[in-house]
């Protein structure tokens, strides 16, 4: 199942951040994410990562395993 969450641009690029990161989780497991392009102060202001999760099924499983990203 895809995973998707926005992070703020600039504390992206405070970090460093050149495409691929890791979402640590609250409980502790991982998760790789990544940006498609070139991320500079010229990109939107909220910039959508994605990653995938193999182990789940569907739009209730994700919001179950995942409540970090739930608004």
């Amino acid at each position: 199942m895809r995973i998707r969450l926005n992070a703020p641009r600039d504390w992206l690029l405070k970090q460093g951040f050149k495409g691929d990161a890791v979402l640590v989780r609250s409980n502790g497991s991982r998760i790789a994410v990544r940006r498609e392009g070139v991320l500079d102060v010229h990109s939107s202001v909220c910039v959508t990562l994605e990653g995938y999760d193999g182990t789940l099924r569907g739009v209730d499983e994700v919001s179950e395993a995942y409540p970090e990203l739930k608004h």
